[in-house]
């Protein structure tokens, strides 16, 4: 037993600490702000009272607020350092849940686990999004691709998210999570492009236009990318995880509707938060979101606010 707790210690203290700016962000956040980031996760009930506990569930609390508070808009450059910050915090915060360990028996420890290291992510593949959502004549775009490919001695924010997500899965397996769980982190690697290297690049090195005339794949692909409904439908793919419960009340485990109300309410909610990758000079934009690989979400945009959202609709 002796033995036992020594390991307990000594694990602890091997521990990654809670970054200080996850707690310095929750802490100056509007209480509307904070109720709403929770209630909006499903977790308001549980959090109550738990912002400043030092336990696992403390930190659950604190990164979903940290998710929902994330400094936006993106106006520069300075802007873009502060989102990383916030993103390379959650990381670091995610570590801590993978190596927690508590002080006693605690029943339902690798769910919970479970449910808190996907949000740790989670906050890092909002910034990747929102970044690579930017236009290349933004004054933040360059900056946020260098944080994104990283560069020594700092490895780049891409990397900590694959990362990141790639232990999720592995928490996943050992929670025993339903497979459409599994499959859903499963494919945050595959959609945050972890195995891709330089996909920045072929818009920079090739003219879009001419790629639509000799019809070659990749370059139709960025140009259609950088389009604004392709920045919107990217930047939704980049935030799969803050949906999920949504597709959770809505979709049924095949993948159809089976509450559209329900669907309808939650994804229209979470998507109204985001800070949007358009200008308020753009022309009207409409795009349908992915919320899965069968269903869609149609939106309107227009001076860079969503004036309509929904219904969800089944591909054809």
């Amino acid at each position: 037993m002796h033995a036992a707790l020594a390991l307990a210690f000594a694990l602890q203290a091997a521990a990654p600490e809670e970054p200080a700016g996850l707690g310095r962000l929750v802490k100056g956040a509007d209480k509307v702000a904070i109720d709403k980031a929770l209630a909006d996760a499903g977790v308001g009930d549980v959090c109550r009272g738990k912002l400043a506990a030092a336990d696992l569930m403390g930190l659950h609390c604190r990164l979903v607020v940290a998710r929902a508070v994330a400094p936006q808009p993106l106006a520069d450059a300075g802007d873009v350092d502060a989102r990383a910050a916030v993103a390379r915090d959650a990381v670091t915060a995610g570590s801590l849940v993978d190596s927690w360990v508590p002080r006693g028996p605690e029943p339902g420890l690798r769910r919970k686990k479970l449910d808190a290291h996907k949000v740790a992510c989670d906050v890092a593949y909002a910034a990747i999004a929102d970044f690579e959502a930017l236009p290349p004549s933004h004054a933040g775009a360059a900056r946020a691709r260098d944080v994104i490919a990283g560069g020594a001695p700092a490895p780049g924010l891409r990397d900590a998210a694959c990362g990141c997500a790639r232990r999720s899965t592995e928490l996943a397996v050992a929670a025993d999570a339903p497979a459409d769980e599994q499959a859903l982190l499963q494919g945050m690697i595959t959609r945050g492009r972890c195995n891709v290297a330089g996909e920045l690049k072929i818009a920079e090195r090739k003219d879009p236009s001419k790629g639509f005339d000799n019809g070659a794949a990749d370059v139709r692909a960025a140009a259609e990318a950088a389009s604004p409904e392709g920045r919107l439908v990217e930047l939704a793919r980049g935030r799969a995880l803050e949906l999920q419960r949504c597709t959770d009340k809505g979709l049924s485990p095949e993948g159809r509707i089976k509450d559209a109300d329900k669907l309808n309410t939650c994804a229209c909610s979470v998507v109204k938060r985001w800070a949007l990758p358009l200008k308020k000079s753009d022309p009207k934009a409409q795009a349908k979101l992915p919320l899965s690989d069968g269903v869609v979400l149609p939106i309107t945009v227009e001076a860079a606010q969503v004036t309509a959202c929904g219904p969800a609709e089944e591909k054809r």
